[in-house]
């Protein structure tokens, strides 16, 4: 059998070109978006594509020598091979179909993270407070909390629910001291930038540093960013690189003892302790309750203080020479006594508070709809004697279910009658339900969680509110002389104090004097009263 003659230069290498830059990039960001495997594209495609699009950077010469006919299509000019491949080869194919990937496997300059470049260019080590690192974690064990709103078969059986909740934490870059930490129960969704800026907040009622170093969504949220710049916080933007959060390792560090939490611990890894998320599919199913395999919230809370404790006073031994070894708490320690810095101003706390609603005063009242530190949404009423005369007006209502007690800092929102907006009611409005709380208890170490007695607070706001409600009763004869007088108010004690009175002069000083004694809590002494006045009792 005989074959055709293969047309004239199909034959042998194929020739040399050279390309301009317009042309390499053309052909590299083609060979980048094709597909042909896992972890590469398509030169051939990639060359071929360009060649044959009128719209392409790629000149006659080009198109000519990719088009070429050659034994194989696939054989393609060396110039060209080299600009698909690029600098990075196929590094840049995965990065194009996986950023967050691209920016963990990219380079970086290890060992470096605690030095600080001065303005004459020079390197020095961090000091301690000078720069914070920030991030959240998935702990490594599920967690029981009371719930009697149903919703789910594990809490209509058994009471409670079962979730795996996030930590928010913060180092020391300088030292890796934890200097603060938040556990945020949520069940339909992720913690937010009110946490965020309740856990930093928490952390520097001691002192603020100068930088800190936040990754995307919630850390860097429009909330966020307006507490940093008020606090005067410079943030470093660390979205999408790791390797740049000194916090990493210590997450490592802190996992580890956490491991020892004998009940509820579902592994690192995905796939490990098969037993243990067996039983948990169990429970969520309705089927095992969950108190008897996995911790509550004290227990849990109190393991991950103890396992934080364990990080700052630990020796750390760095693999790095020019940084040596030290323990976090006593090099913190030593660096901020040597250094003081000052801690977040009083002046902005409020705008650190977890909740903040616009609302109206309605009898003394205000109320908003919150997330509780148990996860549920709940109503919190907040009411003060200071409110009483504000009846109608527009205000903003800030709090943390987290504190305890749980108080709203209570401000006119809007321009009222004479009062200016902005004008602070009450910085300290008292709430009045029986909101769920989680404390620590320093002699023993463990976390506990009760129920505010919000009825005894109601009926104290309630009495002090009273003590301004008077009634003035008169009569009079033919000849519209006062004959008789009544002035009743009501004590801060509760008892009604009623004095009867026979002269209209008399009568309104002494009912003048009654309001005043009120409203300042003193108890109303009739007799002493009738005796200043000169008015006998009838």
């Amino acid at each position: 059998m005989q074959y055709p003659p293969m047309p004239c230069g199909a034959i042998g290498r194929p020739g040399q070109i050279e390309l301009a830059p317009r042309e390499a990039q053309e052909l590299r960001a083609r060979y980048v978006r094709s597909n042909l495997r896992k972890g590469a594209g398509s030169m051939t495609y990639a060359a071929r594509a360009a060649a044959k699009d009128p719209a392409s950077q790629l000149g006659s010469e080009a198109r000519k020598a990719i088009l070429k006919e050659r034994k194989s299509k696939h054989t393609l000019p060396v110039a060209v091979r080299r600009a698909c491949r690029g600098v990075t080869g196929d590094a840049a194919v995965a990065g194009y179909r996986d950023e967050s990937g691209r920016k963990l496997a990219g380079m970086y300059t290890p060992g470096m993270l605690r030095m600080v470049r001065e303005p004459d260019g020079s390197l020095r080590r961090l000091r301690p407070g000078e720069r914070q690192s920030w991030d959240d974690a998935s702990i490594n064990f599920c967690v029981t909390i009371p719930w009697e709103f149903g919703g789910d078969r594990c809490s209509e059986r058994y009471g409670c629910r079962l979730g795996r909740f996030q930590l928010l934490a913060g180092i020391d870059d300088a030292t890796d001291y934890m200097v603060g930490w938040g556990y945020v129960i949520r069940l339909r969704d992720s913690y937010r930038a009110q946490d965020v800026i309740a856990t930093c907040a928490h952390a520097w009622s001691t002192y603020q540093p100068e930088q800190v170093m936040f990754e995307g969504g919630a850390w860097q949220a429009q909330r966020t960013i307006e507490f940093l710049r008020l606090a005067g916080v410079e943030m470093i933007d660390a979205k999408g690189r790791p390797h740049n959060k000194l916090i990493e390792g210590v997450w490592n560090r802190l996992w580890t003892p956490l491991s020892e939490l004998s009940n509820g611990q579902i592994g690192r890894y995905r796939g490990e302790m098969d037993r243990e998320n067996e039983l948990l599919t169990r429970c969520q199913a309705g089927s095992l309750d969950p108190r008897r395999v996995f911790p509550g919230l004290e227990t849990a809370l109190t393991a991950i203080q103890r396992g934080i404790t364990w990080c700052n006073e630990e020796r750390i031994e760095s693999k790095y020479s020019h940084y040596g070894s030290w323990i976090p708490a006593e090099m913190h320690a030593a660096g901020l006594a040597a250094v003081p810095r000052p801690a977040l101003s009083a002046d902005i706390q409020h705008l650190t508070l977890r909740e903040r609603f616009e609302r109206t005063v309605r009898r003394g009242m205000t109320v908003a709809t919150a997330l509780s530190p148990l996860g549920e949404e709940r109503p919190y009423h907040f009411c003060s004697e200071k409110l009483v005369g504000f009846d109608g007006a527009p205000v903003w209502v800030s709090f943390d279910p987290f504190h305890h007690p749980v108080t709203a800092h209570v401000s006119l929102s809007a321009r009222w009658k004479d009062h200016p907006a902005g004008m602070v009611i009450d910085p300290g409005c008292c709430c009045v339900d029986a909101a769920p709380y989680v404390l620590a208890d320093e002699a023993s170490g463990m976390w506990r969680v009760g129920f505010a007695d919000g009825a005894a607070e109601a009926a104290r706001i309630k009495r002090l509110a009273s003590a301004v409600v008077r009634r003035e009763l008169r009569a009079h004869d033919l000849t519209g002389a006062l004959v008789k007088g009544v002035s009743q108010a009501v004590t801060p004690a509760g008892a009604d104090a009623t004095l009867r009175l026979g002269g209209s002069r008399q009568s309104v000083e002494l009912a003048a004097e009654i309001e005043r004694r009120a409203a300042a809590a003193e108890e109303v002494d009739l007799v002493a009263l009738e005796k200043e006045a000169g008015i006998l009792t009838a």
